[in-house]
């Protein structure tokens, strides 16, 4: 069986910024070497939608998008068995105001684009008001 990968993106910005610095709710703009990647999807991908109520009726509740990780990812792992149509998963970022957040299967691989449309290192001196602006929404901090 091949190796599983995810991919977690988001639809903004400061979506990706709350949920890759949620611990500790400081953005690190170069300890981690972070990279602030736009793509577009060169076609649909089927998702399985848990903004309604998918997951009351599976027996879950919204816990899935703000409860612990740990949980997320076993309801993860058996939806990936369950469901083998099904190449990602779409759900309300508890990081940003539930603003969309995707959780993309190595499924999914086929729709990402050869090359994305943006991608610069968070340390890249271009995107200081960016990183500023993430911090003044979110309430983040930020670390050189």
């Amino acid at each position: 069986m091949p190796p599983r990968r995810i991919l977690y993106a988001a639809t903004e910005i400061y979506t990706c910024f709350g949920e890759r610095f949620q611990v500790g709710r400081t953005i690190e703009r170069s300890r981690f070497e972070s990279w602030l990647v736009g793509f577009a999807l060169s076609h649909d991908v089927a998702t399985l939608d848990l903004t309604g109520a998918w997951p009351t009726r599976a027996g879950a509740s919204m816990v899935l998008a703000s409860g612990p990780h740990s949980r997320a990812r076993r309801w993860s792992q058996r939806i990936y068995e369950d469901y083998p149509a099904i190449e990602g998963l779409y759900y309300p970022s508890s990081m940003h105001a539930n603003r969309p957040a995707v959780a993309l299967y190595e499924r999914a691989e086929a729709a990402l684009p050869g090359s994305p449309t943006f991608n610069r290192a968070l340390s890249d001196p271009l995107l200081d008001g960016v990183v500023a602006q993430a911090c003044s929404v979110l309430g983040y901090d930020v670390r050189p």
